[in-house]
């Protein structure tokens, strides 16, 4: 058996979930969505992600 063969072929992820809109009166997430825009221009989704994830912290009731 060749070990550098699989059996299987290597699994494809998904795009990430689209972004979620922040509320119009917090300025601390209206921040983080302009480095989220940033990020994601720049090729960085890694950081575009986590921009989405702290808005969803900050404002756990909003919907997704």
């Amino acid at each position: 058996m060749n070990p550098r063969r699989f059996q299987e072929p290597p699994i494809t992820l998904g795009l990430p979930l689209p972004p979620v809109d922040p509320p119009a009166d917090c300025q601390e997430c209206a921040q983080r969505a302009a480095a989220r825009d940033e990020a994601k221009n720049a090729g960085d989704l890694t950081r575009a992600i986590d921009m989405t994830v702290l808005i969803k912290r900050h404002h756990p009731q909003a919907p997704a």
